[in-house]
């Protein structure tokens, strides 16, 4: 009845309540390419032309029938979407649904495919394709921003970060003046994070670091906020915290985009939601009840350990750590730390976030040295020796590999980097490791997408290349470190599906996690990390 124009979208209150309009005027149906019937066409346009008006002097941003498309592969399809002012939505939908493409499509950071639908950004009375003046008025946190911090070859302290949010750069230039100072000051004050200010970023835990990133968001005013899967990977306690500043952000006015493919508590604190899949909006408009995504099982209070048909072979040790401390920062992140792993053994090394799982992992795989004093050995040889052959026995996989292995490379290429323990294909790899490679995809379900861009794929199926990637040189030892942070229900299944098949093998696994439900049952021993500290073992 209202033709294409987004505003009366079938579904929309203005769609109803232009329909009621037209009842009370007489209108007895419609022509599809004209005005009602029943009803003057000028006093159609009139109404159309008044409720069009009033409506653009609020809106943001408009999407009309827009796509994205990486290489040939479309992300994006048909979004027809519009933000109004002082609405906040909720953006829901599994992983690979394109969640993290249609925040980066309405901040402006990139471009709908041409000639192919309209993108709008409506300020100062006009309306502009050009992002030039929105995006600057538009604060973020991504996943993408959190890895650059974390990966910096130098101390970046938490107050040049939040300064950061003020030229809209990854670093600050230069000293901050008394204004600037104090905005920083009550931005790290109002995500209770003031007593952070001098530490290394570096050195924080993940709660903490991504309500440093939000600090730097609001350090200045914004039109926008748009925060993409800011709480996955937390603890409980973390998750609580972050999802309350969150909440009091949208109680005191602000407007935020926010993203996450699982059911959160926060679901009512939005005005809208929006469902994606396969890169189409499924469902979209006003919350009037908690959406559901997915229904987690209840956290357990103490992880099943099983006992498998095999035992462990105690004649050989793999890893032992003597007193082995690590300081990053001037930050003591593990403190005296004895432990031993031996040949077919399975390890859930547990602890909330900033406990030092992570730390300990990179501290067994090379990338980090214990301070002097303590004493790491690997498969039987002092520390500091052949460190490049004890990590051909070693196997890594964490979240953090996502955004090393970001650059376009096709699926095949990235399992095979595992051969040479780099980050993407500096040299022609041999045919025979091609096709080790291959059967190893064949072999766990990946063997379609081989030759595809890396780019293109879900997160899940990522996921589970780098994991293959981690396996293909034949480890000894295979660490995994929060495997199943940010995957929804699904690829968490095929996750875990391949895990349990691998552990059946010969490889040794230390599989590191903040949630006691997510302990796979083939484990056989626990270790438990708080504050930088072995807790207890099990």
């Amino acid at each position: 009845m209202f033709g294409t124009h987004p505003f009366f979208q079938e579904g929309s209150p203005q769609y109803y309540f232009f329909d009621c309009v037209l009842a009370l005027a007489g209108a007895s149906g419609a022509d599809p390419h004209g005005a009602p019937q029943g009803l003057n066409p000028t006093a159609c346009r009139f109404i159309f032309r008044t409720m069009t008006r009033t409506q653009s002097s609020h809106l943001l941003v408009e999407l009309r029938n827009v796509g994205v498309t990486l290489g040939s592969r479309p992300i994006l399809t048909d979004i027809m979407w519009s933000l109004a002012r002082g609405r906040s939505w909720l953006i829901q939908g599994a992983n690979g649904a394109g969640k993290s493409t249609f925040v980066k499509l309405v901040r402006g950071d990139i471009w709908p495919i041409p000639g192919c639908g309209e993108r709008l950004y409506h300020l100062n009375g006009s309306a502009e394709s050009s992002p030039s003046g929105f995006r600057e008025q538009t604060g973020v946190v991504t996943p993408e921003m959190l890895d650059e911090y974390k990966r910096s070859d130098f101390p970046l302290s938490v107050f040049n970060v939040v300064l950061s949010g003020l030229t809209d750069t990854l670093f600050f230039q230069g000293f901050a003046d008394a204004e600037e100072s104090r905005l920083a000051d009550d931005a790290l004050r109002r995500t209770a994070a003031l007593d952070l200010a001098s530490r290394d970023f570096r050195t924080l835990s993940l709660g903490q670091a991504k309500r440093v990133l939000i600090s730097r968001a609001i350090i200045k005013p914004r039109l926008l906020l748009i925060f993409d899967e800011v709480c996955s990977g937390l603890d409980r306690s973390s998750r609580t915290a972050l999802q309350g500043e969150v909440r009091a952000l949208i109680e005191s006015g602000a407007q935020i985009l926010y993203t996450t493919h699982v059911q959160d508590s926060l679901a009512e604190a939005f005005s809208h939601s929006l469902l994606l899949d396969g890169g189409r909006i499924i469902s979209q408009g006003p919350i009037t009840r908690k959406p559901i995504i997915e229904r987690r099982r209840p956290a357990a209070t103490e992880p099943a350990i099983a006992t498998l048909s095999r035992k462990p072979d105690t004649r050989r040790t793999l890893i032992r750590l003597d007193d082995a401390s690590l300081r990053l920062g001037g930050v003591t992140i593990l403190d005296h730390i004895n432990w031993r792993i031996q040949a077919r053994e399975h390890w859930a090394l547990m602890g909330e976030n900033g406990a030092g799982k992570s730390s300990l992992l990179r501290l067994i795989a090379g990338d980090h040295y214990p301070v002097w004093g303590g004493v790491i050995s690997r498969f039987g040889q002092s520390n500091g020796s052949t460190l490049r052959d004890h990590r051909r026995k070693i196997g890594l996989v964490s979240a953090d590999l996502h955004t090393e292995h970001s650059q376009s490379q096709s699926c095949v290429d990235l399992v095979v980097s595992g051969l040479y323990g780099s980050v993407g294909m500096h040299e022609r790899p041999l045919p025979a490791q091609v096709a080790k490679a291959r059967a190893l995809m064949e072999r766990y379900g990946l063997g379609s997408p081989a030759e595809q861009e890396t780019l293109t794929v879900s997160y899940g199926q990522m996921r589970k290349l780098l994991i293959l990637r981690a396996i293909v040189h034949e480890p000894q030892l295979l660490l995994l470190d929060e495997p199943l942070s940010g995957l929804d229900a699904p690829s968490r299944t095929e996750i875990l599906s391949l895990l349990d098949e691998l552990a059946q093998q010969s490889v040794t696994v230390v599989y590191a996690t903040h949630r006691a439900d997510e302990i796979p049952p083939w484990i056989t021993q626990v270790l438990r990390l708080r504050n930088g500290a072995r807790e207890v073992a099990l």
